[in-house]
């Protein structure tokens, strides 16, 4: 699958770090969402972890 984050064979290279990290923390809490909405409490704080993680680095990049 291809997307406008990067390519299907993975060519790094394209990758912008900044869109890649705003693109994570997206979709790491539209999962949280998700996971929260099936009653996955486990998930959806890992997911949210993960968001945050994704967040410092982008705001100190």
């Amino acid at each position: 699958m291809t997307s406008q984050h990067g390519t299907e064979d993975g060519d790094a290279e394209d990758l912008n770090p900044t869109d890649v990290r705003e693109y994570v923390v997206s979709m790491a809490t539209e999962l949280s969402h998700l996971a929260r909405a099936i009653d996955d409490e486990q998930l959806a704080v890992a997911l949210e972890q993960a968001a945050a993680v994704a967040s410092r680095k982008l705001h100190n990049a």
